[in-house]
C-alpha cells in the first residue's frame, strides 16, 4: 500500500514500532510529509520531547536493522491467526465477520441477546478473554478481536468465546 504522503502533497503518514514491529514499549515513531508540515512537527516534538531515551533509541535501531526478519515473523503470525479465525467463524453460528487483510485484528459481529458491552465484560470476567466492544470504535453489535498471538493461545481463546456464546444462549432460553 502506498503511503498517503507519497500520493498527496498535504498527506501525512505516520508509523511507529508499536504494532507493525511488535515493540509497544518503545515509544519511537515517525511521520512523512511535505516540508512545511515536517517543520511544524519537528518544532512541536522539540517542545514536548527533546529526545528519546538511550535504550529506546538502541532498541529501535536494532529493530529496524532486523525489520525484514521481524516483519516476516509478524506476517506469519497474522496469516496463521487469520486462518484460525476463519475456520472458527465458519463453525460458529453466532459469529460473522469480513476477514481483513494483513492486520492483527478484526471486528466480529455477535448474534447475542444483550448489548455487546455487557457481553464483553462478562466474557472477560468469566473466561479471561478480552474482546473490545465495537461501540468503542463506533461499530455497533460487534467486538474487536485481536489474533496476533500464538495459534495455541488463539485457539483456546476462540473456544472460550464459543463456550461463552453457548452458555449465553442457554441462559437466555431459560430466562424466556
Amino acid at each position: 500500500m502506498t503511503p498517503i504522503a507519497d500520493i498527496y502533497e498535504k498527506g501525512i503518514s505516520t508509523n511507529s514500532l508499536s504494532k507493525t514491529y511488535s515493540v509497544p514499549g518503545i515509544r519511537v515513531g515517525w511521520t512523512a510529509s511535505g516540508e512545511e508540515v515536517a517543520g511544524i512537527v519537528r518544532t512541536l516534538r522539540d517542545y514536548t520531547m527533546i529526545s528519546c531515551g538511550v535504550l529506546d533509541n538502541a532498541l529501535a535501531e536494532h529493530t529496524l536493522r532486523n525489520r525484514n526478519v521481524i516483519l516476516e515473523r509478524n506476517r506469519s503470525i497474522v496469516k496463521h491467526g487469520l486462518e484460525l479465525l476463519s475456520e472458527w467463524e465458519e463453525k460458529e453460528p453466532r459469529v460473522s465477520l469480513v476477514l481483513p487483510k494483513s492486520i492483527p485484528f478484526s471486528f466480529i459481529k455477535l448474534d447475542i441477546k444483550r448489548d455487546v458491552e455487557s457481553f464483553c465484560e462478562g466474557l472477560l470476567n468469566e473466561t479471561g478473554v478480552l474482546l473490545v466492544p465495537g461501540s468503542r470504535f463506533g461499530v455497533e453489535a460487534c467486538a474487536r478481536l485481536g489474533y496476533c498471538v500464538s495459534g495455541e493461545i488463539l485457539a483456546k481463546g476462540l473456544q472460550a468465546i464459543s463456550d461463552y456464546l453457548c452458555n449465553e444462549m442457554s441462559n437466555f432460553q431459560e430466562d424466556s
